[in-house]
């Protein structure tokens, strides 16, 4: 099969990608080839490119912007493959991320007939240590673009940009969107969101937010909420946004069967 023209852009390379791994019908080995021979033009600078072969653990690909990310040489960074990278993840982060944003992956990918993997985005923050020691904070997205029959991931491709504004953050942000060929990765209401706690007890309803569940129990209005606790209305909102988040429910019907579950009112 000839190899498309180099992509020019994000939304080129998951277009090609996206129209290779669809048409394709040889052995992996042929197809993480292929990926090989792309270089985005503009890879030196942040987001950096990957395309990683689960098979090996090593990447296929790895944009030069790592040697800006992590301080480390391409090189360094190509030979010690996924293993290097999450040995030097921040050690409470790398446990979140095994225990709850793995599990989803794998759960969804169950759910999903193989031919859509590559259909899918996964995102979630994380933080890890640079060369000099110093912890970098990064969000990272990739997408099965190549799987066994069995749904079992072969080859992933992704990107990671810094996100120093979640360097101090004890929460772990993970979506899963879906990648529409005419906008690449952006424009995309994501599918699932949620929120991993680093420490349990941050992921526990305070006495007030406990409260506002009460009431809401009750049936009353965010309005009437704040009229019996003397409070404004957007302090109300406040506290339903972090209900929603630290129990990672919906709407107010999951978050009233969570607390009826967990006997909070």
């Amino acid at each position: 099969m000839r190899a498309p023209n180099r992509p020019e852009s994000i939304k080129e390379y998951i277009r090609f990608a996206k129209d290779y791994q669809s048409r394709y019908t040889g052995n992996a080995a042929e197809l993480i080839s292929h990926y090989a021979g792309f270089v985005h033009p503009a890879s030196v600078v942040a987001p950096t490119y990957y395309l990683l072969d689960y098979t090996t653990g090593k990447y296929v690909f790895l944009s030069p912007g790592i040697e800006v990310l992590s301080g480390f040489k391409l090189s360094y960074c190509m030979d010690g493959g996924v293993e290097f990278f999450t040995g030097r993840y921040e050690q409470i982060d790398f446990n979140v991320i095994a225990r709850h944003v793995f599990r989803e992956n794998r759960q969804f990918l169950k759910e999903l007939p193989v031919e859509q993997h590559p259909d899918f985005m996964f995102s979630y923050n994380l933080r890890f240590r640079n060369r000099k020691g110093e912890l970098a904070s990064i969000i990272q997205h990739h997408s099965m673009i190549q799987s066994t029959p069995a749904g079992t991931p072969i080859l992933s491709f992704g990107y990671v940009y810094p996100a120093n504004l979640l360097i101090n953050e004890k929460r772990t942000f993970y979506a899963i969107s879906r990648i529409r060929p005419s906008v690449g990765l952006s424009g995309e209401q994501p599918l699932i969101q949620k929120c991993f706690f680093h420490f349990e007890e941050d992921s526990l309803l305070s006495q007030r937010e406990r409260e506002v569940l009460k009431w809401m129990s009750d049936g009353l209005s965010s309005k009437q909420i704040a009229a019996r606790m003397h409070v404004s209305i957007h302090t109300i909102n406040n506290h339903r946004k972090n209900m929603l988040q630290k129990t990672n429910c919906n709407n107010v019907a999951e978050i009233l069967k969570y607390g009826l579950l967990h006997r909070l009112f």
